[in-house]
């Protein structure tokens, strides 16, 4: 397509790179139309648009929303097993457990070296 979005877009996958593209691929080609999304984008939405390649441009985008919705599942999901995990306390000394020095909330004060320098 010999369109230039990375040179004026710092991230094609934010909002305004997001919009450019779905309008892109529902059939907008005019640049200026285009170039509402952001200023000075007219220059970098000026390109052939030939059918193979809006076709991949299709097809990333439809891969990118899938794996989005997957990503927001597989949020989702994680979000529901570890409420279980919420409500165990887990006690992480006991009277087998020695407090180290360096443990958190540790009250053992370590003893002055002795001796050699």
């Amino acid at each position: 397509m010999n369109l230039q979005l990375t040179e004026v877009l710092s991230d094609v996958m934010g909002a305004t790179g997001q919009a450019i593209i779905r309008a892109i691929v529902a059939g907008e080609r005019d640049p200026k139309v285009l170039a509402r999304f952001r200023h000075n984008l007219v220059k970098a939405l000026t390109g052939n648009w030939r059918e193979e390649h809006l076709f991949v441009l299709a097809r990333a985008l439809a891969m990118f929303d899938s794996l989005a919705q997957r990503i927001l599942e597989c949020d989702a999901k994680t979000e529901a097993l570890l409420v279980p995990l919420a409500r165990h306390h887990v006690q992480l000394t006991g009277p087998d457990k020695k407090r180290q020095k360096n443990t958190p909330g540790s009250t053992r004060v370590p003893r002055p070296r002795v001796g050699r320098v």
